[in-house]
């Protein structure tokens, strides 16, 4: 008898971890909305992903044809439409130690692990130089090295941006079913106020069909490169 109820407990034991395994998303209380290919190349794959703290972009770095360079593709959030593809002459981007200015303008990437050295992107022309932290908005910040993060979640968790584990260089967008919406008091600054204001307009949102089964050389959105090369 003992040996049964040590088996249960055990089986369930199992299942559980299984159910909660890191490589399967909790996706109960989401739909799926979009799913997006990145670079063409053979050897292209997701390697982190990252959201806008001030709420107007995300990004997402691609492993490039060879390990001397890396792509980062900047979409906008909500629409997610490409604002542009940038081939970046590093063999690393640290998304978690980057940002995005408040005027929407530029992003600060850093690219050394233990270091404060930074290349801004304009967003606008694609135009990629180096700066020194001194020059960025937030200054020489204390880097901590992280693991990549191939999943990131918008504000309220609306909506949850992942890699497809089965096809690497893809990654989904899934929406909240119930949409959290800030609520905003009267006389509050709106410049202190990081409302989610296109997620209220979402209600006759198109949705779009899964395909995850398709075969890999299927393109699911049309990336028009903006390559900067030195």
């Amino acid at each position: 008898m003992k040996k049964k109820i040590i088996l249960i407990i055990f089986s369930f034991a199992f299942f559980s971890a299984s159910a909660q395994h890191p490589g399967t998303p909790d996706l109960s209380g989401y739909r799926f909305q979009k799913r997006i290919k990145g670079p063409s190349h053979k050897k292209s794959k997701v390697l982190e992903i990252m959201v806008d703290g001030n709420n107007y972009f995300f990004a997402v770095t691609y492993r490039g044809e060879k390990h001397k360079y890396i792509y980062i593709v900047v979409y906008s959030l909500y629409t997610w439409k490409q604002v542009g593809k940038y081939k970046v002459d590093d063999n690393r981007c640290e998304l978690y130690n980057s940002y995005f200015d408040k005027e929407g303008k530029n992003f600060y990437v850093n690219y050394d692990i233990y270091k404060n050295k930074y290349k801004r992107i304009d967003l606008k022309t694609g135009e990629i130089e180096d700066v020194e932290c001194t020059q960025t908005p937030k200054g020489c910040l204390k880097l901590e090295p992280h693991q990549y993060k191939t999943e990131a979640y918008t504000v309220g968790e609306n909506y949850y941006i992942f890699r497809d584990e089965k096809f690497k260089n893809y990654f989904k967008i899934y929406i909240k079913k119930e949409l959290y919406v800030p609520e905003v008091e009267e006389g509050d600054d709106d410049e202190n106020v990081n409302t989610q204001l296109p997620v209220i307009k979402l209600e006759n949102a198109k949705i779009e069909t899964d395909t995850t089964n398709i075969i890999e050389k299927a393109d699911t959105v049309n990336i028009n490169d903006t390559l900067n090369n030195k």
